[in-house]
């Protein structure tokens, strides 16, 4: 089942055209949006990477942030690439340091290549065993490609969002 993000527009009041926006991207977690600037890495806090969102997790699930292909999977699981079909790609970061923890607490329920859809769930995380190790367990999202140079609008921080709120529009 494809989905798509649909809007509507109207002109001159009688006709509807349907544009198609492939581009929005979703949380891909349940939470609060933070300043970026507010993340305990420099590397991420100043967007080294890319065009960055970060999000205090509210619940232990993580999901695909729109229709795309799986493209990374570190053996860690604290990071995980996705790219949909205008090769936009995002790394979902979870935590900070995390890779350390060497895969304890992260659980992978797709695999490196697996196609995913909007709202599947891609990586099971037990944040507050992550937090009680001392680790940040803040989870940062960044667009690492953006071959069309798609000019992204960023959510507000201290909303609180869910898989079904787009954070780049």
């Amino acid at each position: 089942m494809l989905r798509l993000n649909i809007k509507y527009s109207y002109w001159k009041g009688k006709e509807k055209k349907m544009v198609i926006n492939k581009n929005i991207i979703h949380s891909p977690v349940n939470g609060t949006i933070k300043p970026i600037q507010n993340c305990s890495d420099a590397m991420f806090a100043q967007q080294m990477l890319g065009e960055s969102v970060l999000i205090t997790p509210s619940n232990n699930e993580i999901y695909a942030p729109f229709d795309g292909e799986i493209c990374m999977l570190f053996e860690t699981k604290h990071a995980i690439g996705i790219r949909n079909d205008n090769n936009i790609e995002l790394l979902i970061h979870i935590g900070v340091n995390t890779v350390n923890l060497g895969g304890r607490f992260f659980t992978s329920l797709k695999k490196q290549g697996e196609k995913v859809l909007k709202g599947d769930k891609i990586l099971s995380v037990d944040f507050e065993s992550i937090n009680d190790e001392g680790y940040d367990s803040d989870v940062i999202v960044i667009i690492t490609e953006n071959p069309a140079k798609y000019n992204y609008k960023k959510v507000d921080c201290d909303q609180i969002v869910t898989n079904q709120v787009p954070i780049f529009e």
